[in-house]
């Protein structure tokens, strides 16, 4: 059932796939239970498809929350719309009169701050999709950008063309910041917590604007490809900014401060990352989703969607999916990059995974090693090994993957945990084993193969092909 190591022990590998967003439980060479694990996802929506549609408006907005819910800006009705992470809609909560002009989102706080053109600034509680309080701003902000480090916002000021730093503790304004001269208007603005620096460009230069947060000072400016554009996203672990033009996307590298500019055949309208692929999607004048490698920063595939233009796009971390606008169909569109099965995970492998774990009730194995292959952070999950005697008492000792991690080591993502005479018959297994969200846990076992036709009891062979419980039990007396 595996390759040989030598003359007596074998090898076999078995990849455990979640597929969720969210981590389970599972139980591995367990026969107690008759169900047949999946070897392979059975899609209900494939990767990169059409999940469903759902809303009926025009939207201007996306945000998106610490626990999956959306908040959407419903530009007919002026409200804003709250769909949870089935995307039913849950909350409107509704209070502005005139047009909603700009939100950020404050993820310490897990708040919504929305400016409606109403001279106040309104705070939505995402917890409780209520508003908790409002208060008179003297700015007209028409953009923002929250910083992390601080729990301030750094707002455009429309009016008088500058930006003003507030601080989400004390809802006051601490700073107001003259524009350098050549940033006379700012169209798109954002935060890079890895430096501490707000990032803005304006359509009327070729420049890219820097503001040291720490001190509140302008950096110099860098020179772009193109005249204008929208930064769309900030990729943290390549510590990139992306920055669409029509047909052009630049990437600057905060570190370095140079651009690479990526030419596309479509007219790209807004760029969101996803996170977990580490993959930029862009929607499109053309109804086609544009994807990137953010990696190498090259194209991977433009795939048509919808009939008409597609305008918003927000990543959702916590489904491992996307929200775009279709302003065509007047709705929204949710959007798969993984895909969605009909089961939480499947197991593939050298062999069947079902065939082996049956076989295991006839002929059992001793397993000397296990090694696990899998991002460090699943390592840390304990595993427990349970048995079930002939007359079915349990217990179960733990596990911890993570403590045969060498310090030494240089790859700390690999496990390698050592057993002495750990037999697997169906009736000992691993029990209520966490696989992380969207994780690939490779299970390479080291065992040797029992033959029952060796193995003596009461000064009988015992048959091939024949349950060891089974057999036990017609030798012990259980009356008593």
């Amino acid at each position: 059932m595996g390759q040989r190591q030598d003359d007596t022990r074998s090898i076999v590998q078995f990849n455990v796939v979640n597929i969720t967003a969210n981590p389970i439980t599972v139980d591995l060479f367990d026969l107690a239970t008759l169900n047949t694990t999946p070897t392979q996802p059975n899609y209900i929506s494939p990767p990169n498809s059409i999940v469903q549609t759902f809303g009926s408006s025009v939207y201007l907005f996306i945000a998106v929350s610490n626990n999956g819910n959306i908040y959407v800006v419903d530009n007919t009705l002026f409200v804003i719309e709250v769909y949870d992470s089935n995307y039913n809609l849950i909350a409107s909560p509704s209070i502005f009169p005139t047009s909603i002009n700009c939100i950020v989102y404050n993820s310490n706080q897990n708040q919504l701050y929305v400016y409606g053109g109403t001279g106040r600034i309104f705070i939505l509680d995402c917890n409780t999709n209520t508003y908790i309080i409002n208060f008179i701003t003297p700015y007209t902000p028409i953009i923002g950008t929250y910083n992390s480090l601080s729990n301030t916002i750094y707002y455009y000021n429309g009016s008088t063309f500058n930006i003003v730093v507030l601080d989400c503790n004390s809802l006051t304004f601490t700073s107001i910041l003259s524009l350098p001269i050549p940033f006379l208007a700012i169209d798109s603005i954002i935060y890079n917590p890895n430096n501490n620096i707000v990032y803005f460009i304006s359509n009327l230069n070729l420049l890219i604007g820097r503001l040291d947060c720490s001190t509140n000072t302008y950096l110099s400016s860098i020179t772009k490809t193109f005249a204008g554009g929208r930064i769309d996203d900030i990729n943290v672990l390549e510590n990139s900014i992306y920055i669409s033009n029509t047909f052009n996307i630049e990437i600057l590298n905060c570190s370095t401060n140079n651009i690479t500019t990526l030419n596309v055949p479509v007219i790209l309208n807004q760029g969101s990352l996803d996170t977990f692929l580490n993959e930029l999607y862009y929607t499109s004048v053309s109804g086609d989703i544009v994807i990137i490698n953010a990696s190498n920063n090259t194209l991977i595939s433009i795939t048509p969607l919808v009939i008409g233009s597609l305008f918003l796009c927000s990543y959702n971390p916590i489904n491992n999916d996307f929200v775009f606008s279709n302003p065509t169909a007047s709705n929204l569109i949710q959007y798969t990059t993984l895909g969605i099965t009909t089961t939480p995970y499947y197991v593939t492998g050298a062999t069947n995974y079902n065939y082996f774990v049956q076989n295991l009730q006839n002929e059992p194995i001793i397993v000397y090693k296990i090694r696990t292959i899998s991002p460090q952070t699943q390592l840390d999950n304990v595993a427990n090994i349970l048995k079930i005697d002939s007359s079915g008492i349990q217990s179960q000792y733990p596990i911890f993957p993570i403590n045969s991690v060498s310090a030494w080591q240089e790859q700390g993502n690999i496990s390698e945990i050592n057993f002495k005479g750990l037999v697997l018959d169906g009736r000992t297994y691993v029990s209520n084993y966490v696989i992380n969200a969207n994780t690939t846990v490779i299970l390479e076992i080291h065992y040797e193969q029992l033959d029952n036709t060796k193995i003596r009891y009461l000064g009988q062979f015992l048959p091939k092909k024949v349950p060891l419980k089974g057999f036990f039990d017609d030798y012990v007396d259980v009356s008593t």
